[in-house]
């Protein structure tokens, strides 16, 4: 592995808590197509970004659905305003730091979090240092997670959101059933009321306990991948202290 790919693999490592990974999610949907869903970081960024209520009014989003959009976008200044603060942090500012960390309780608040100055970099800038910054923050690894999440919660509300004005057909792509576990033990189960009298009804379970089965052994040995690598760089930076320290 060279340098600068090690370099990649331990930014991405240290991304990775066992929190991030503390739960499998599983759910079985029947579609009328299957597209490949491509991850593409500013595309989500510039969608998000451009969230205010003025723009959800100009959009059509129903009244129900705007409050959680404009979460959304707290979501995404909260991750930026964190990455600021972080002194190990390549974004590190230490001119901004205080006065960020004034605002976030404000920031972390569903309320009156809006009245706070954004400091997202903006798009499309004129200012190369402004564009930097926005391709520093798009390549942090724990920034695209937490974009990639917000991009996925995204999906849905607009799908909600064409449901609720008719543009969609209900059962259009509609998830069936759900299966999420957790590292504490916990299992939950959800079925959509409209599996009860699906004339598939045990084929969707049936494939749906398979996926689960898949899912988990999957997760297992992401969870023991990443314990091991973790526990191989503390040993290896234990050695290292007690060689200096000596």
């Amino acid at each position: 592995m060279t340098k600068l790919n090690r370099q990649k693999f331990n930014s991405w490592l240290d991304s990775i808590n066992l929190l991030s990974v503390s739960q499998v999610e599983i759910t079985t949907a029947i579609v009328d197509e299957i597209t490949e869903d491509i991850f593409i970081a500013y595309e989500v960024y510039r969608e998000i970004y451009a969230i205010s209520p003025h723009y959800l009014v100009e959009l059509g989003i129903d009244d129900t659905l705007r409050d959680r959009y404009l979460q959304l976008r707290r979501r995404l200044e909260l991750q930026y305003a964190l990455l600021l603060c972080n002194e190990n942090n390549i974004l590190y500012n230490k001119r901004l730091a205080p006065q960020i960390a004034r605002d976030l309780p404000l920031l972390s608040q569903d309320t009156t979090w809006e009245n706070l100055p954004c400091r997202l970099p903006p798009l499309n800038s004129q200012d190369s240092v402004e564009n930097r910054v926005l391709s520093q923050l798009l390549a942090e690894p724990h920034f695209k997670l937490i974009l990639q999440q917000l991009g996925n919660i995204k999906t849905s509300l607009d799908r909600r959101n064409l449901q609720i004005r008719g543009a969609l057909n209900k059962n259009s792509n509609l998830t069936y059933a759900q299966t999420i576990i957790t590292l504490d033990g916990k299992i939950s189960n959800r079925y959509a009321s409209e599996i009860i009298e699906h004339p598939q009804q045990q084929e969707i379970i049936k494939l749906h306990q398979k996926g689960v089965e898949a899912g988990t052994k999957q997760w297992y040995k992401l969870l023991q991948f990443i314990t091991e690598v973790r526990q191989r760089k503390f040993n290896k930076n234990a050695v290292l202290n007690d060689s200096q320290s000596n």
